[in-house]
């Protein structure tokens, strides 16, 4: 909340303002943060969070989400765990309040009223004065009583004192920033001796017995396939299953596209700016009492005085600035037109609805429409699929009325004109007999179909379930068959390659010993390289660079070492081996450092104070949440998600 407040102009009627709104809030009285009353959804040390002020916290963050995403709906947010998200931050706002309540932090009624004026929208559109009544009808709007917003700053004041104690001492001296620049940026020159195992000659073909021997050795070896293991030695569990699906691209065939209504859809969405970026305007106005000072005020503009001061010459505190705002954005209508009549430095004396204004335009951006012709492929689209979207509506409804009566998916099926498809055995990847993997199959089954399949009993059909975002599926396990160890006849091809690698890695791995001894009894590298077939190479990085063969776990393994030291041997790989040996460090000059040091993130560059910051205030936020152990009222918090019903 507190990221929305600016700057209060400190005028003479300000403080008589604030001293009014003192004695308003003084009348209210101060409760707890959150006050509870028998609804409380969470229990943290003194303090609760009621059902009203958990829904409307949760409503709050579902509007921001949908106006930035209109598509997002309250299935999306229940689905993402919108609810328990916003619960968990209230949790942790409410327990830094107690502790900071216990530790005897106040915030004084003056602070209070001070910062709620000094909210934009607290604002008087006409004057740009603070204005109570302005200031209820947007807490009004917003389901807010005066008591709850004088709570919530309370919360908000109080918890930034701690915050601000807490991370009083996090400004790091320059000289960590140093350090870290120079940790970063350091540089060696790494020499390396590679061998690799192509040149491992005489591996003769395994007999059966070896190859079995190998796979009962290695029984629970496994291979990572998209984001799970594969059991190379195994023959899962495979499963035979009945499919019906229903899918919007499958009704596009069906759908002709009026162009007219193409045209009065593309209309509509010009008059609600969904189509294009809007005119932007920002601006400085300043409330005058008559045309002839706004004129007056203009020709002192084009003069070469600046707005602010000609306002505090005449004694007018009513100066508003706009930046990047729309023409709704402006209460007063007439003042909206006139402004975004005018481009980029204008100035000018405008009669709005309210008053007459002295207008300084800083930026101007015009709208960017796109023609109805080069929309008109998306538009086709988007209403190509919302109308096969109903013909697949209409589908469904012809096939589950068909099932309810001849309780079968195949009769049901053959009634309502649906597809249905059959599936021999198939393991929870996708893969038959042959247990090689066929992606196109991978990609339309294993992400939502296949676990349900592996998640029903024999023979029972699923009701209908939603899958890839907008198509639905009905799905019957046929006959299963359950997992087994593989036969070596199954298994040989990967076997006898798995064993292969096996031997060129141990035949490897003692050219690599070799060549250490070599190494440890004073040899030169590169003699080394030609008495075990090996190469050597050069080259100079930093410690998050890598290039050639020097891997980043080859790089990482250098920069462990000191300088004109061997590694042991490294197995960069099945089949590489590597021994480095660092000839030069090169330190990076703190002095070449014109700014203070940064480390990335989540898109964003952090300093080292920041992380600093962060991490103390994490530490302490789960300590305090740890020692107050928070209590939730599980049927409350449903009810204040709108989950109850959903529950019972």
């Amino acid at each position: 909340m507190l990221s929305i407040l600016r700057s209060f102009a400190k005028s003479p009627a300000a403080f008589v303002i604030i001293g009014l709104l003192v004695l308003a809030f003084a009348a209210y009285g101060v409760g707890g943060i959150f006050t509870g009353s028998g609804t409380a959804v969470v229990v943290v040390g003194s303090e609760q969070i009621s059902m009203r002020e958990l829904a409307r916290q949760h409503d709050r963050q579902l509007r921001s989400i949908q106006a930035q995403d209109r598509s997002y709906t309250v299935e999306d947010a229940r689905a993402d765990g919108l609810g328990d998200f916003v619960l968990q931050g209230m949790v942790n706002r409410a327990a830094f309040v107690a502790r900071a309540r216990e530790m005897g932090l106040t915030v004084s009624a003056r602070e209070r009223v001070q910062t709620s004026a000094e909210v934009p929208a607290f604002r008087n559109p006409a004057t740009g004065e603070f204005d109570r009544a302005t200031m209820e009808e947007v807490l009004l709007q917003n389901s807010y009583t005066l008591t709850e917003w004088d709570n919530e700053l309370i919360a908000d004041l109080t918890r930034a004192q701690l915050a601000d104690t807490l991370t009083l001492a996090t400004q790091l001296p320059s000289t960590w920033d140093d350090i870290a620049y120079q940790h970063a940026n350091e540089r060696r020159t790494i020499r390396g001796l590679f061998l690799d195992g192509g040149g491992v000659e005489g591996v003769e073909d395994p007999t059966d017995e070896q190859l079995q021997a190998y796979i009962d050795d290695n029984r629970l070896d496994s291979l990572p396939f998209i984001d799970r293991e594969v059991m190379l030695y195994v023959v899962p569990e495979r499963r035979s299953f009945t499919l019906i699906r229903f899918q919007v691209a499958d009704y596009l065939r069906d759908v002709e596209v009026d162009e007219t209504f193409l045209r009065e859809t593309y209309d509509f969405r010009v008059e609600t700016g969904e189509i294009g970026s809007p005119a932007l305007r920002s601006f400085t106005q300043l409330t005058v009492p008559d045309e002839a000072t706004a004129n007056a005020v203009v020709a002192r503009i084009e003069a070469g005085e600046t707005l602010s001061n000609i306002a505090a010459d005449l004694g007018l505190a009513a100066l508003v600035e706009q930046s990047d705002v729309q023409i709704f954005d402006i209460p007063d209508t007439d003042l909206g037109e006139a402004v975004f009549g005018l481009g980029q430095g204008a100035t000018a004396a405008v009669e709005g609805a309210f008053s007459w204004y002295a207008v300084e335009i800083a930026a101007a951006t015009d709208q960017v429409l796109p023609t109805f012709e080069d929309m008109l492929p998306e538009l086709r689209d988007e209403v190509a699929a919302q109308a096969a979207t109903d013909l697949m509506y209409t589908k469904i409804a012809e096939f589950q009325d068909a099932r309810d009566t001849t309780g079968s998916i195949e009769d049901a099926a053959a009634d309502a004109g649906v597809p249905i498809e059959f599936f021999g055995a198939m393991d929870n990847l996708g893969r038959g007999d042959d247990l090689e993997f066929d992606f196109q199959r991978y990609q339309t089954l294993v992400p939502e179909i296949l676990p349900s399949v592996f998640q029903q009993f024999e023979g029972i059909e699923t009701d209908l379930l939603e899958f890839n975002g907008s198509d639905f599926f009905i799905v019957r396990v046929d006959d299963i068959e359950p997992q087994r160890n593989a036969e070596l006849d199954e298994v040989r091809d990967i076997a006898d390659a798995r064993w292969r690698v096996a031997q060129i890695s141990a035949a490897l791995e003692n050219r690599a010993a070799e060549a250490y001894a070599q190494i440890e009894a004073g040899e030169d590298l590169d003699l080394v390289a030609l008495t075990t077939g090996g190469q050597v190479e050069t080259t100079t990085l930093t410690r998050t660079e890598s290039a050639g063969m020097f891997t980043p776990l080859a790089v990482f393994q250098a920069f462990n070492l000191e300088p004109g030291a061997y590694s042991e041997v490294i197995a960069l790989s099945d089949t590489m081996r590597a021994i480095l040996v660092v000839d030069e460090v090169i330190q990076a000059d703190p002095a070449e450092r014109t700014e203070a040091f940064t480390v990335a993130g989540q898109g964003e560059q952090y300093t080292l104070s920041q992380i600093a910051s962060t991490s103390i205030l994490n530490t302490a936020q789960s300590a305090i949440i740890d020692d107050y152990a928070p209590t939730v009222d599980t049927r409350l918090r449903d009810q204040a998600l709108g989950l109850a019903d959903d529950q019972q």
